[in-house]
């Protein structure tokens, strides 16, 4: 039998009904039409995002099914036997390569910035002012090319709020000690007496309370999703290829399971009324 010409790979091991595939994959490729920009730019936003920022994301997505699979295993063996404390392997590791793959992810994303408009950012931390100097890099140079009421770079400076921790956070990693202070994770335990409520793991990274590594790792990846694909929202608005089109959110009720798609494309207010003008006229 001769050899096939080709070979096929499974790059994501998720389908579209996977939130992440649906809108940084179907999503991306679809308004990815709407933007005035070349065939070749086109082409490598949707690498850059397709393969990229999906493939990472959903890793990240692995890495928290993995805690919460452990986390359970921990509770069932320490509730089958009260001898047994409960007990995460290699949560810390773990937790070091999810703060690392999410570091990685926003710089990825802001890669986008060079085929949308020529400028080029190489660091996670461009979009965040770590040492509250100033404005990011990223919101500067908005400022410059946009405007400073412009709606992107609007975006770019309320986006601080979130990334700054995450950033911090692995830099508290990299850097034990320094400027973002050390990480501390905190294995589960039983709370007070055997047999009690199972509760954490936790983390930190400055002295104080503790918050919970699951919850806090769900919030990042959501805020890194709601990130990438509203810069390619952004960039339908501000390079848009035709006038009349609008670009719309589904709400998340009305969203296909099948595939969870956030944002489309559609004629505007202004087509919308003429179709509406031009179907009573009909009638």
């Amino acid at each position: 039998m001769p050899p096939f010409p080709f070979q096929m790979v499974k790059r994501i091991d998720a389908g579209a009904g996977n939130p992440i595939v649906a809108r940084l994959g179907m999503q991306t490729a679809d308004l990815l039409k709407w933007i005035d920009i070349s065939e070749e730019k086109r082409g490598d936003i949707a690498q850059l995002y397709i393969f990229n920022l999906c493939e990472k994301m959903v890793y990240c997505e692995r890495i928290i099914e993995r805690i919460e699979r452990l986390r359970k295993e921990a509770g069932d063996a320490s509730a089958a036997n009260p001898a047994i404390a409960p007990f995460i392997p290699e949560l810390e590791p773990i937790c070091h390569d999810f703060l690392y793959q999410t570091k990685n992810l926003i710089r990825d994303a802001l890669l986008v910035f060079d085929p949308l408009f020529g400028k080029r950012f190489k660091d996670a931390s461009d979009l965040v002012d770590l040492k509250r100097k100033g404005n990011a890099k990223v919101v500067d140079w908005a400022i410059k090319a946009l405007g400073p009421n412009h709606s992107l770079t609007e975006m770019l400076t309320n986006e601080a709020t979130w990334v700054s921790e995450p950033i911090k956070m692995r830099n508290a990693v990299e850097h034990p000690g320094g400027f973002s202070g050390t990480l501390q994770i905190l294995n589960v335990r039983r709370m007070a007496v055997i047999g009690g409520p199972l509760v954490g793991p936790v983390w930190r990274r400055r002295e104080g309370g503790y918050s919970d590594v699951l919850s806090d790792m769900r919030a990042m990846l959501v805020s890194i999703l709601t990130f990438a694909e509203e810069l390619i929202v952004q960039a339908v608005m501000a390079l848009p290829a035709s006038k009349q089109i609008q670009v719309y959110e589904v709400p998340e009720a009305e969203r296909d399971p099948q595939a969870p798609i956030r944002f489309k494309v559609a004629p505007n207010e202004e087509i919308l009324a003429l179709i509406a003008a031009h179907q009573a006229r009909e009638k």
